[in-house]
């Protein structure tokens, strides 16, 4: 299977389709957890073919060596992602306080604001968020606008919500979440495309996330993983940076965040055939104890009574074993 799969990989890389199935699509809902692996466009930039093929081939060998088995794959163009918005939604609330937060930011988040970056005289201050601000500048690229926000250390206001003050043009200003715009330009740039994987195994996931992912910083993984042998050995590969920044793969960290990946990807794909009601996670937890509309706003990650998010609370949980944990979502 691994050397079909690596050569209709290459193929498709060179089809010049905007969205090509990769293998046939399977909902397989027998293993214990289901997830989405997909290879970032990093992968693909060497010009040379045979590199390509060892960094697919290497990764595929280490999901068989971990028993993960891979039921379908697609891949995408920057054109395909931009039109149908998957990376604005799987990034999420980091991608609406990028574009928004100037309209969104409720009067207690910009008091916290003001407190972690120690403001005195707010009123000196506009707040942008990162593509807010490139609107407003446009003598600013998101290359340079990283290179801004990187020239300082960001505050965390709370999860997935950073900012740090600046002087720009001789205007005090307020940057939050300004890495976004290059992260998302990333997979919406043209030629960069993206390899989408649906995985099953029977192996627990946190386990599964140790061997494939670990780590964000490729440098902190473990030796078995993908993401250290991509850094260790990144010339093998044709890589020319393996850091934070570009870290080759994605995992999905839990099962309602796989299946709101899985939805994000597939639901305006016609040729998946795709229904929530065909994953593993709606066959495990609809025959239990919730209806089909009470898994859909799983999906969209509510907070339970301590303010905590599903995806948060169910990262690392094994199908399974997250049904006790969803009571207190209903």
């Amino acid at each position: 299977m691994n050397s079909n799969l690596v050569t209709w990989v290459l193929n498709a890389l060179s089809a010049g389709e905007n969205e090509t199935i990769i293998s046939p699509f399977e909902f397989n809902g027998n293993k214990e957890n289901e997830f989405l692996i997909f290879f970032k466009p990093e992968v693909f930039f060497s010009a040379d073919e045979a590199k390509i093929r060892e960094c697919v081939n290497m990764t595929l060998s280490k999901l068989e060596e971990n028993e993960i088995d891979v039921n379908w794959a697609i891949l995408f163009t920057w054109s395909r992602l931009a039109e149908l918005e998957i990376m604005d939604r799987h990034y999420g609330f980091i991608n609406r306080v990028s574009k928004n937060i100037s309209k969104i930011a409720t009067p207690e988040e910009k008091q916290k604001i003001y407190e972690v970056l120690e403001i005195s005289a707010p009123e000196e201050y506009e707040i942008f968020g990162g593509h807010e601000f490139l609107a407003a500048n446009p003598d600013f690229n998101e290359e340079s606008l990283d290179e801004l926000w990187l020239s300082k250390k960001s505050a965390k206001v709370r999860s997935g919500f950073y900012a740090q003050k600046y002087e720009v043009n001789g205007k005090k200003v307020v940057l939050v979440n300004a890495f976004h715009p290059v992260q998302l330009k990333h997979y919406t740039d043209p030629t960069h495309k993206t390899v989408v994987l649906l995985c099953n195994s029977d192996k627990a996931w946190n386990v599964l996330k140790d061997n494939v992912a670990w780590d964000t910083f490729p440098e902190k993984s473990v030796p078995e993983s993908v993401r250290w042998e991509f850094f260790a050995n990144k010339e093998k590969y044709g890589l020319a940076d393996v850091s934070i920044s570009f870290n080759c793969i994605h995992m999905s960290a839990g099962p309602f965040e796989a299946a709101f990946e899985i939805d994000n990807f597939l639901k305006n794909v016609e040729a998946s055939d795709y229904s929530p009601s065909k994953t593993n996670l709606f066959s495990k937890v609809s025959s239990k104890w919730f209806s089909e509309n009470e898994i859909l706003k799983f999906l969209t990650n509510p907070k339970n009574s301590e303010g905590k998010a599903l995806f948060d609370v169910t990262e690392n949980v094994n199908t399974s074993e997250t049904l006790e944990l969803l009571v207190d979502f209903n």
